[in-house]
């Protein structure tokens, strides 16, 4: 240890980060192979398995789901459901990387909770070890399978051997409205380079894999985002009221705080405003109820944070959870947003998500998020929003509401040219029809 600090000591600081940076340049070398090697086999895979499968009905079709905060999928096995040349089931499989590996068993029962309600038929591999779920995807077979997440938050056996061995399709988890570092992360990992089909929600979202990912835009297909269609279909069925019952009426507003704070990115804002949000339910809770509706990641990473910790968390959630006024909301967002009069985040996805509505929405930036990490249709989302840098700002967007004063023209500027352009055929339909034409 002497030698190595006297050596670090002669040497000069460039060197240092020269070697540094080689050092990390060659322990990624073998990720970067495997990617390329990935991308190379993954369109010859692709054409052997199509060759194999076609004509064949009913498809069958394998979505993987290991949280409902990643299911964008719905309406998609909906649709599939009443199509007799589809044959869906949902996998709910164990979550072993991430910050959701923390609150497996919690994440895994939400997500059965989900399917039951759904009606949608599943196969729980959370219970099964990795031979016996290999023997029953064997059994299965399936055709193709869905994933809802890119990322190694599942098993190798639910990852890496059904992306080398399948037929694999990819809805993002999120309306992909950022834009940070080289856009690698986001557009050209290893699962991105393997997917046969990656339905995104905006041309830009096209344009991205094009210009990052490996295989540039093939087999990525604009067809809107499916998860809103129930926000945008007037005839959808009403669910029972998410929300919990109040002596009078009063204004129904969503908390939705973002999970991730880390050296190279910033979303949340939960560190500046989170003891403020409790003090302004607080203040209003004669006339507005709340539902927080947080991150899944937010739980475990703010008992981990050094600020926060097991005590802090529990006494924030319960006040969410214990307050008459609120509530916590972790089931489909789909009927809270519905029932909702307006939101207030930092979330991702849910800055365009939202807007499908067309209700009040604020979105709150401090000091180190300032909105610098959106790509161009992130912005013009942001225009759409009213933005809250401060508990002035936020109690101003509240006393707007209450007195009905929220009348937005970026907003409806924004749902006319930036959603609507996408639903004159449901995005479902789009890839179902996508995927028979690819079968036939």
């Amino acid at each position: 240890m002497a030698i190595k600090e006297t050596a670090k000591a002669v040497t000069p600081p460039t060197i240092l980060r020269g070697a540094r940076t080689l050092r990390q340049r060659l322990r990624k070398l073998p990720l970067a192979v495997a990617k390329q090697t990935m991308a190379w086999k993954a369109p010859i895979l692709h054409r052997r398995l199509l060759t194999r499968y076609r004509c064949a009905r009913p498809i069958r079709v394998m979505f993987l789901i290991h949280n409902t905060g990643s299911w964008k999928v719905g309406p998609i096995f909906a649709r599939m459901m009443d199509d007799p040349d589809f044959q869906p089931l949902a996998a709910v499989c164990p979550t072993t990387g991430g910050e959701l590996a923390a609150v497996e068993r919690h994440t895994a029962d939400l997500a059965r909770r989900y399917l039951e309600a759904q009606g949608f038929p599943y196969v729980d591999f959370t219970v099964c070890d990795a031979e016996q779920t290999r023997a029953e995807i064997h059994k299965l077979n399936p055709h193709l399978v869905f994933f809802t997440d890119p990322y190694k938050a599942v098993p190798k056996h639910l990852r890496h051997e059904l992306l080398a061995s399948r037929l694999t399709c990819y809805v993002p988890y999120h309306h992909q409205v950022m834009s940070y570092a080289n856009n690698h992360q986001e557009y050209n990992k290893d699962s991105d380079n393997a997917f046969w089909r990656i339905f995104v929600p905006h041309e830009e979202s096209r344009r991205n894999y094009g210009t990052n990912r490996i295989r540039g835009d093939a087999g990525v297909i604009v067809t809107g985002f499916p998860a809103c269609e129930p926000l945008l279909d007037q005839t959808a069925p009403r669910y029972p009221s998410p929300w919990k019952l109040q002596e009078r009426p009063k204004k129904r507003v969503i908390y939705a705080p973002h999970w991730l704070w880390s050296p190279d990115m910033k979303m949340a804002t939960i560190d500046t405003f989170g003891a403020v949000m409790l003090r302004i339910a607080e203040r209003y809770r004669d006339d507005v109820q709340w539902a927080l509706r947080p991150h899944p990641n937010l739980r475990p990473r703010l008992m981990k944070d050094s600020e926060w910790g097991p005590e802090r968390t529990k006494k924030f959630f319960d006040f969410w959870q214990n307050s008459d006024f609120c509530q916590i909301h972790e089931d489909n967002y789909i009927p809270l947003f519905q029932t909702s009069d307006a939101m207030i985040h930092d979330s991702g996805s849910f800055l365009a998500e939202y807007l499908y509505l067309r209700k009040p929405v604020m979105y709150l930036m401090s000091e180190q998020t300032s909105g610098k990490y959106f790509n161009d249709f992130g912005r013009r989302a942001i225009t759409a929003c009213d933005v809250g840098r401060s508990a002035k700002d936020i109690e101003e967007f509240l006393e707007r509401l209450l007195m009905e004063d929220t009348k937005n023209i970026e907003r409806d500027r924004f749902f006319n040219e930036e959603i609507l352009n996408h639903f004159k055929m449901k995005p479902s339909v789009k890839i179902c029809q996508e995927i028979k034409n690819a079968f036939s």
